[in-house]
C-alpha cells in the first residue's frame, strides 16, 4: 500500500498548498503529496514539509512530493519548497522531489531543504537531490544538509549564508517580474513561500536588501499604487532617465519588468 496524500495526481494542477504531517510506511513509494503522477501534471506554489517515517528495508523509491512520476505525460514543479525529513535506518534510495522518473520531470524555481537519515546507499540507482532517474533542474537549490553521502546530485547548492543572506530568495524570484519568494532579512534563515515576510531586492551598493512594500510602485508619490504609476514608468523609460524609484523589481535597470511588477502590484492590491 502507497502513503501519501493522493494515491495519484493525474491531469491534475495542484497551486498554494501548505501541507505538514508524518507519514509511516513498511512499503516502497511513500511521498509528502502523491504516491503517482501521471498525465500533464502542474504542482505551482507549494511547500512540503511532512516527516517520513519508513520500515521498508532497502530501496525506498520514497519522494518528497511524488514517489513515482510515470503512465507518460509531462510533470512540472515551480516555485516549491520541499522540507521533508526522510526517517528510516533500513531504507535507502529516495529522492528529494520524486523518488522514480519515468515521464518527463522539469523542476525550476525549487528550493530543497530535506534532512535524511536513511541507511547507507547502495552504489547503483542511490537516492538523489532532486529526482532518481534524473529530470530537468533549472534554477534550483538544495541545501548543504540535503545533500546525503552517496546520493546522485543536480541543481545548485545553497550554503547557509546564501540561504540567510538574501542571495538564494532573489535568485528564486528569476527576472523578478512575478514574485513568490520572500525573506526578512535578519530574521528568517531562508527563503519562504508563505506568511509575512519581506521581498528581497539587490544593488551593487547595497547587496540584497528588504525594500519597503508599502511605498514600492507608488511613483508619483500620490499614495497608492495605480494605472498612474504604470505610465510614469513607461515614460522614464522612454526618456532613458535614471532614476531609482522606477527600478521598481530591484534589478538594477528600468525596463519592462518594472511595468510588469507595477501591474502585479495593481492586481495583488
Amino acid at each position: 500500500m502507497h502513503t501519501a496524500l493522493f494515491w495519484e495526481l493525474q491531469n491534475a494542477t495542484v497551486k498554494n498548498l501548505k501541507l505538514t504531517g508524518e507519514y509511516y510506511s513498511d512499503n516502497q513509494r511513500m511521498a509528502g503529496l502523491s504516491a503517482w503522477t501521471s498525465g500533464t501534471v502542474t504542482i505551482d506554489n507549494c511547500e512540503i514539509a511532512v516527516a517520513l517515517y519508513s520500515e521498508k528495508e532497502g530501496d525506498g523509491t520514497h519522494g518528497g512530493i511524488m514517489a513515482v512520476h510515470g503512465r507518460g505525460g509531462n510533470c512540472t514543479v515551480n516555485n516549491c519548497l520541499v522540507a521533508c525529513k526522510f526517517i528510516g535506518e533500513k531504507t535507502h534510495s529516495v529522492g528529494g522531489v520524486c523518488g522514480w522518473r519515468d515521464a518527463t520531470l522539469k523542476v525550476q524555481n525549487t528550493l530543497i531543504l530535506s534532512e535524511y537519515h536513511l541507511a547507507p546507499e547502495p552504489s547503483s540507482y542511490p537516492s538523489d537531490v532532486f529526482s532518481r532517474s534524473g529530470c530537468t533542474v533549472n534554477n534550483s537549490y538544495y541545501a548543504e544538509r540535503s545533500k546525503v553521502e552517496g546520493a546522485s546530485v543536480r541543481g545548485e547548492l545553497a550554503t547557509d549564508a546564501e540561504l540567510a543572506s538574501g542571495k538564494i530568495c532573489y535568485a528564486l524570484n528569476g527576472d523578478q517580474a512575478l514574485i513568490s519568494w520572500y525573506q526578512t532579512l535578519g530574521e528568517d534563515e531562508h527563503p519562504e513561500l508563505f506568511g509575512d515576510h519581506m521581498q528581497v531586492f539587490y544593488d551593487e551598493t547595497k547587496g540584497y536588501y528588504n525594500g519597503s512594500d508599502t511605498a514600492k510602485g507608488d511613483l508619483n508619490g500620490d499614495g497608492k499604487v495605480d494605472i498612474a504609476d504604470a505610465v510614469t514608468v513607461l515614460n522614464i523609460m522612454a526618456s532613458g532617465e535614471d532614476i531609482a524609484e522606477a527600478d521598481v523589481n530591484g534589478d538594477g535597470k528600468i525596463d519592462i519588468a518594472d511595468f510588469v511588477t507595477i501591474l502585479n502590484i495593481m492586481a495583488a492590491q
